[in-house]
């Protein structure tokens, strides 16, 4: 072959190169454009959904008044947030020197109330009539408390209190709330002081306190800590027609399995804004990443149901939840805000 016949092969085989390359290219690229394209199939089924209900804490704020004036009548009111089932309200005041309380009986005379000891009365809605005599100060806080007893158990039990400023002006001095006097008995209202004429002072600041159930208090406690932890209610699954939760112990992979939860402030202050994370037992894998959820005061929680579509196929499956998981909030107890939770599923 001479050199020109070679040169056209070489020129020829050259050219055949380049097409093929651009044909494999073209193949690629159809193919990389197919698999985009299913892509969404292959997603279009994975979904979450997330309900959530705040509950606050139950806790009893008393209102009015700071301020009472010894023999005049005045009514005691509060509100009663959270209540859980029916029961009783009592009335107590601590004992202070010369203080006694009285409250209307249902004939209209005044029945005298005894310092340290619950006082139960009946037909008030969130008040009590009351009449508070001070006998040997001007000015004397008076620390009064609503309680409130479920009557279908017995250890439950939610207080309110307040520092009521009790005035009498008819007295010059407040012996007992600068130190001086001596000790005298009263009728009723613990160990009392005669008057020595010091010089009176000015109403005392009013505190203000709520209780929980557990006996820790639910107000935030500035100096305190708040601390965060999740717990699994239930499983089941979302109905497709009602887009309600029901409860179900072995859910089918076919229907929306779903998990209810709640995550609670158990600490002794607010939580501030936070977030959580839900690792999903889907097919693909996911991770669900919440918005920032409300602050939570102690005893606060919310109580979430998170739904979600193509279940991994499997006997059972896990939710891990993480609360705080950055770690922004700086809490009582780190090692509880990460819970898991297996399940049952029926293929």
């Amino acid at each position: 072959m001479n050199n020109e016949g070679k040169t056209v092969t070489d020129a020829f085989m050259k050219a055949l190169a380049v097409v093929g390359f651009i044909v494999l290219l073209f193949i690629g690229l159809w193919g990389t454009i197919q698999v985009v394209r299913a892509l969404p199939n292959v997603f279009s089924g994975l979904a979450a959904t997330l309900t959530s209900v705040f509950i606050s804490a139950e806790r009893i704020d008393l209102k009015s008044p700071t301020t009472v004036y010894s023999g005049e009548p005045f009514e005691l009111s509060w509100e009663h947030t959270g209540k859980r089932g029916e029961g009783v309200y009592t009335f107590t005041f601590d004992c202070r020197p010369g203080v006694s309380f009285e409250s209307p009986a249902q004939n209209g005379a005044y029945i005298e109330v005894f310092c340290g000891v619950p006082f139960n009365f009946t037909g008030a809605v969130h008040t009590i009539k009351l009449i508070a005599t001070s006998e040997f100060n001007r000015y004397i806080d008076v620390p009064v408390r609503i309680s409130y007893a479920r009557t279908d158990t017995e250890s439950e039990l939610v207080v309110g209190e307040r520092s009521l400023t009790l005035v009498n002006n008819t007295v010059s001095g407040s012996p007992d709330t600068t130190g001086e006097g001596s000790n005298q008995n009263t009728n009723g209202s613990g160990t009392g002081t005669t008057n020595t004429g010091s010089t009176g002072r000015t109403p005392g600041t009013r505190t203000d306190n709520t209780y929980a159930l557990n006996g820790g208090t639910n107000q935030s406690n500035p100096y305190g800590k708040p601390d965060l932890t999740a717990k699994v209610l239930e499983v089941g699954y979302v109905n497709s027609a009602t887009k309600q939760f029901v409860a179900s112990s072995s859910p089918h992979i076919n229907e929306r399995v779903a998990v209810k939860f709640e995550v609670i402030n158990q600490g002794s202050k607010s939580t501030g804004a936070w977030s959580f994370n839900a690792v999903i037992p889907t097919y693909p894998s996911h991770i669900f990443h919440s918005q920032t959820q409300p602050s939570l005061a102690p005893g606060d929680k919310i109580e979430y149901v998170i739904g979600f579509d193509k279940t991994k196929s499997a006997d059972t499956a896990e939710i891990t939840i993480n609360v705080d998981p950055t770690g922004s909030i700086y809490e009582l107890n780190e090692s509880n805000n990460i819970i898991r939770h297996t399940f049952n599923v029926t293929k």
